[in-house]
């Protein structure tokens, strides 16, 4: 390891392998820290990607690949079901086996990877930020950098220090547990998501399917509306309820952050990629799609900005390139969680009768989130009291 690089970046999930991969591809010279010992940590996740998300990087390879999703069925408190037929919908990734193929992508690509790495305190020299603390074995030594990309999730120490996001609140944050589940009766290739307060305190339950007969299955809570009741309490119901027979394979926890906006992207060479910038989808918690795709730009503007000698307004491209691909729909689902939160019963059943009217008996390639929203709303005007401040344009 050297004592300076163009580009350094921490962490080693999907937006940080991307962010290091592209501006390798830049023809920089760059760093990966990654403060455990290998790539594909297991995580709370459902492992879900749209097609048109995971393309930004990589074509579908059957090394990595648990599943198709070929739909998805949403149920109500009620029991009322909507079946939305996409078949291009996405797939359920392996993704300790997905992100050691991007690390090998970005390995191939001149990216010099170092395990067992805890980077600490961003240092700033005059108006930007020059160097960091690296930790391993008990020694520190500080590296420089051209830029440095914050990948380190959603507790990102580097983009605390760095004055980019705050500490997490519990009314800012869903709660989430997951179980892996083998030997179980679920429909291959169409996952399952409840809406049911009662079941997962503002927020639902998903079932990705993993193969014929396993699946990830978890849920979101808020924690300000969850009670004295854990959220593995909530999931343990659940499966009780929603399964005959089963047997557990894996069991993980973790949070994830509601959406915040360009604030937490940028601060002169300094960027924050995927969970780290809380680039989340509030309404659902997805995050792989938004990851990658930051990852990507940051990578190739780090290393234009390098190339070009710290050219003034290369980096501030960042935010503004990736909020006009993305801005709109996350402040939309981010507001549209502010309502889903609130819901009552019978209002689960509206979306789900709304949902059958725009899919029922229809193959569909494409879902306007947006456009159902809106068909939502029009039904029942009364539900904007929970986000007075939505506006349409």
């Amino acid at each position: 390891m050297k004592s300076k690089y163009d580009v350094i970046v921490v962490g080693g999930g999907p937006a940080g392998l991307t962010a290091a991969r592209f501006a390798a591809r830049g023809g920089v010279d760059v760093l990966l820290l990654e403060r455990h010992n290998g790539i594909g940590q297991h995580l709370c996740c459902a492992e879900g990607v749209t097609l048109t998300g995971l393309t930004v990087v990589a074509e579908p390879e059957d090394e990595w690949i648990s599943s198709k999703i070929s739909g998805v069925k949403l149920i109500s408190p009620s029991g009322d079901t909507a079946f939305i037929d996409h078949p291009n919908a996405g797939y359920t990734l392996d993704r300790s086996r997905f992100e050691p193929y991007l690390a090998r992508l970005a390995a191939d690509g001149g990216v010099e990877i170092a395990f067992g790495r805890r980077a600490e305190n961003p240092v700033r020299d005059k108006k930007r930020f020059a160097r960091v603390d690296v930790v391993s074995n008990g020694e520190t030594r500080c590296l420089e950098y051209g830029v440095l990309i914050a990948a380190d999730g959603v507790e990102s120490s580097i983009a605390r220090d760095a004055g980019l996001t705050d500490s997490l609140i519990p009314s800012r944050l869903a709660s989430c547990a997951q179980y892996r589940l083998e030997n179980v009766d679920i429909e291959a290739e169409i996952p399952e998501l409840y809406l049911d307060h009662g079941i997962a305190p503002g927020g639902y339950v998903w079932v990705f399917p993993k193969s014929p007969d396993s699946a990830n299955v978890g849920l979101g809570v808020i924690p300000t509306l969850a009670g004295d009741r854990s959220s593995f309490d909530y999931l343990d119901d659940f499966i009780r309820r929603r399964f005959e027979s089963y047997t557990i394979a894996q069991r993980v926890m973790g949070v994830v952050p509601l959406f915040e906006g360009r604030k937490t992207m940028l601060k002169d060479n300094l960027m924050a990629v995927g969970d780290a910038a809380r680039l989340i989808d509030s309404l659902t918690g997805a995050g792989i799609a938004t990851a990658l795709y930051s990852g990507r730009l940051a990578g190739e503007l780090a290393s234009e900005y390098v190339r070009d000698g710290h050219r003034d307004g290369i980096l501030r491209q960042y935010p503004r390139r990736f909020m006009k691909e993305f801005g709109r729909k996350l402040r939309l689902y981010s507001l549209a969680h502010e309502v889903l939160r609130r819901l009552k019963p019978d209002e689960f059943d509206l979306i789900i009768s709304v949902i059958n009217e725009v899919f029922g008996g229809k193959k569909v390639y494409a879902i306007d989130t947006i456009d159902i929203l809106k068909r939502v709303f029009k039904r029942k005007p009364g539900l904007l009291k929970y986000a007075p401040h939505l506006v349409w344009k």
